[in-house]
């Protein structure tokens, strides 16, 4: 099965899409469709022991490999949220 993505903002200089997780297990084949339909940057917004957890520790490898940019941009959405306790 490939893997979903949705388009966010059809009126960019690009496109601009998001997706769920790619498979730990799958990940040089669901990578490999990314670059397939033109995708040629990655952002993961993972922390790096979610990516551990996930099985993705190798994603900045393999998009390299399939000709793709990865960029990390930990966002910490779980922790340390000023407005995660807001009533």
């Amino acid at each position: 099965m490939k893997p979903s993505i949705y388009l966010v903002a059809p009126k960019l200089p690009g496109n601009l899409f998001i997706m769920p997780k790619p498979s730990g297990e799958w990940l040089r084949e669901d990578m490999a469709h990314y670059r397939a339909i033109g995708i040629n940057t990655i952002i993961s917004m993972l922390e790096p022991h979610e990516a551990s957890e996930l099985s993705l520790v190798d994603e900045a490898a393999i998009c390299l490999e399939s000709g793709m940019d990865f960029v990390q941009f930990n966002y910490g959405d779980r922790c340390n949220n000023p407005r995660r306790n807001f009533q």
